[in-house]
């Protein structure tokens, strides 16, 4: 009893330092940017003092005209000075109207120290948007429109590249978003500003770890999956490669979106997608789980969850595909679903550890490791949450925990396996030297006794005497030491049968009897 609470403290333990190592991380990330000197004050940053040795955040209050899709090229800002709002960037629009459809224009105006190639890496803008540099258009997402059944959002890093103009640089956002099955819109994770090579160089590292960390959850994926067709391995082998799969195929939906190189979708469509990966991802882990901690999660629990996540998700994903509704509600059974089938997972997992073995371990924290990103995705997917690196970190996590965790239980198997065979050839040597020590001394009774019969026949005609009570007697005395031995070694009664097959055809076993 010690031992288990002792085991379970332990994994207590891990999982508290997981989660400040996650916390952590996210922490010094947001506390880096913040400690650089960008800072924008009322829709102007002043970098005439900036050393361009690092990238900057364009965070900060910039200007903003709400309900207008104002067009930089066609008209003077300054004519419209009524109408400016000064909101924090980034930060959902929602703060600044209470209108369910939202659209307007964001503008900043930045001074660099001297003309040259610049650059800006966009990342999560939940809203359709025209970005403008000095007048001319360098980027499309989405479609915008004041019609509220025009807009189409997408939500896509971007990295663009201009050159400033007279050490000035105007930035301007057109933005329309449709708010009805969305908490937040518009410009929710910081803007990245440098020189072009910086931001150059950032993006491709980006893009770089991204395309190592899918490639390699895909190739771990399909390892294990082959490996369980080809070579019969055990199930669970089969469930870690899909697990793997899925895994690279929702990360390929995140951050850089690798996906989006192969097939073209709109935001809600990759949301509907992220859904079905997210969801596929947990029923699969729950057979995974299922596989490698003994079947302790109940088989009607898993069921249920399998139909409710499965139900949730197919309402959203026809919602987002072809339909036009309000997915609120449907998003609240989906998340209620998904986070109480991890928990309940993560809980039956975590009661049913017994010992603190390397194998263990490995099967907690990888569990550990895919509960705590699926918490942190769909939270921010509800919250502006940057995870900045951390969902590729996780991969590579995941694919080496749980090739280790594979591993682990491969070599237990193989050597419980090892043990049975070796305890299988020990019985089976016992046998054998039963067998070569008995065999042949019941041969030689039963030989014996085979005899005694046939010196009775041999004095039939004769009257019974003294020397035929005394062959019958030995006869008798023969048999019990015979079938005492039989009883002694309790032979089966088909080694019994096998026995008698082997002796001379014609013994008449009625006489023994």
């Amino acid at each position: 009893m010690r031992k288990k609470v002792r085991n379970k403290r332990l994994y207590l333990l891990e999982t508290l330092v997981f989660l400040l190592l996650i916390v952590s991380y996210i922490q010094i990330q947001d506390k880096r940017i913040l400690n650089k000197p960008s800072q924008v004050e009322s829709g102007f940053l002043d970098l005439t003092q900036w050393q361009a040795d690092d990238t900057l955040t364009l965070d900060g209050t910039w200007e903003f005209y709400p309900h207008r899709l104002l067009d930089p090229t066609a008209l003077n800002f300054d004519a419209h000075r009524s109408d400016v709002h000064f909101i924090q960037v980034p930060a959902s629009l929602s703060q600044t109207s209470n209108n369910s459809f939202t659209s307007g224009t964001y503008r900043l105006r930045i001074q660099v120290p001297e003309d040259g190639m610049f650059a800006i890496k966009t990342r999560t803008i939940r809203s359709a948007y025209n970005l403008y540099i000095n007048g001319i258009l360098l980027h499309t997402s989405g479609t915008t429109s004041t019609n509220i059944h025009e807009v189409e959002i997408n939500s896509r890093y971007a990295m663009l590249p201009f050159r400033s103009l007279d050490q000035h640089i105007e930035l301007v956002i057109q933005v329309a978003s449709d708010e009805r099955s969305l908490n937040v819109s518009g410009i929710i994770n910081s803007i990245e500003f440098g020189t072009y090579p910086m931001i150059q160089r950032q993006h491709y590292m980006g893009v770089a770890l991204s395309m190592i960390t899918i490639t390699l959850l895909f190739t771990v994926g399909a390892y294990f999956i082959l490996r369980f067709l080809f070579q019969r391995s055990l199930i669970h082998n089969f469930f870690f490669g899909w697990m793997s799969i899925i895994f690279a195929f929702f990360l390929s939906l995140m951050d850089e979106q690798i996906m989006s190189i192969f097939i073209n979708y709109n935001f809600t469509q990759r949301l509907a997608l992220q859904g079905l990966c997210a969801t596929s991802l947990i029923i699969v882990m729950s057979h995974f789980i299922d596989s490698v901690f003994d079947r302790v999660i109940p088989k009607s629990f898993i069921q249920f969850a399998n139909r409710l996540i499965l139900f949730s998700t197919a309402l959203i994903a026809l919602n987002a595909l072809f339909f036009n509704l309000d997915s609120s509600f449907f998003y609240m059974i989906y998340l209620f679903g998904l986070i109480n089938s991890v928990l309940y997972s993560l809980v039956t997992a975590f009661m049913s550890l017994k010992k603190s073995d390397e194998t263990t371990n490995f099967a907690y924290i990888f569990l550990l490791n895919i509960s705590t990103y699926l918490g942190l995705t769909y939270l921010r997917m509800l919250y502006p949450i940057n995870l900045y690196h951390l969902p590729l970190f996780v991969g590579l996590v995941l694919a080496i925990s749980g090739s280790l965790l594979l591993s682990k239980i491969d070599v237990s198997n193989y050597r419980k396996n090892e043990e049975l065979t070796e305890d299988l050839f020990d019985s089976y040597r016992r046998q054998n030297r039963f067998f070569n020590n008995f065999v042949p001394e019941v041969r030689d009774g039963i030989q014996k006794i085979y005899e005694l019969n046939e010196s009775i026949f041999d004095k039939e005609s004769a009257p019974l005497n003294p020397a035929h009570l005394k062959i019958i007697s030995d006869i008798n005395q023969e048999s019990l030491r015979l079938f005492g031995l039989l009883d002694i070694v309790s032979f089966s009664s088909d080694t019994v049968t096998t026995t008698y097959n082997e002796a001379p055809s014609n013994i008449h076993v009625e006489t023994l009897v």
